[in-house]
């Protein structure tokens, strides 16, 4: 990517749109695209673009940039069926059970949940509900994570969900200010 991106890019994704001014617009269409994508930023980038009617991004890149933020939407949408299901479950089963962290914050705090970047959902559940969860989200498909491979020794389950893996992560205790 050309560095002279970078100011346009920062700002732009935060919305400054005033970035678009003739001196500050980006040279390099193809590389920021790219580097959108890479970085996986490209939904939020032509999600801005699409507010801002005087953009000059080349119709190329804007077609490309929106086929990105509509894979990513669908992808979005088929985390949230995922999780839709495992609600319904706990509902079911009497189990109290949170979510944290990048699925509440894509559905509160974003314009719009495609922009928000999240690899896994964060669970927050009790000891003694997550065999019952486990055994729930086994028959759904997933796969759960050895516990010694990772350094935090929370429950981790995986499936592919279209071309991506995608992840239940539980936490069974919020960190407090003591620790």
């Amino acid at each position: 990517i050309d560095l002279m991106n970078i100011p346009f890019l920062a700002g732009y994704l935060l919305g400054n749109h005033k970035t678009l001014q003739q001196d500050r617009e980006p040279r390099d269409w193809a590389g920021l695209t790219d580097f959108c994508h890479q970085a996986g930023l490209s939904h939020l980038l032509f999600f801005r673009l699409r507010q801002d009617p005087e953009n000059s991004c080349p119709p190329l890149y804007r077609e490309r940039l929106s086929n990105l933020f509509d894979l990513s939407f669908a992808r979005f949408s088929r985390v949230k069926a995922e999780v839709q299901e495992l609600i319904d479950y706990c509902r079911k089963s009497g189990i109290q059970a949170g979510f944290i962290k990048g699925f509440p914050l894509a559905l509160q705090d974003y314009p719009h949940p495609a922009t928000r970047p999240m690899q896994d959902v964060d669970c927050l559940a009790r000891d003694e509900d997550l065999p019952g969860i486990s055994e729930f989200l086994i028959q759904k498909g997933y796969s759960r994570l050895p516990d010694q491979s990772r350094i935090e020794k929370k429950p981790v389950f995986i499936k592919l969900l279209g071309p991506h893996v995608f992840s239940f992560e539980f936490h069974h205790k919020l960190p407090t200010s003591s620790t």
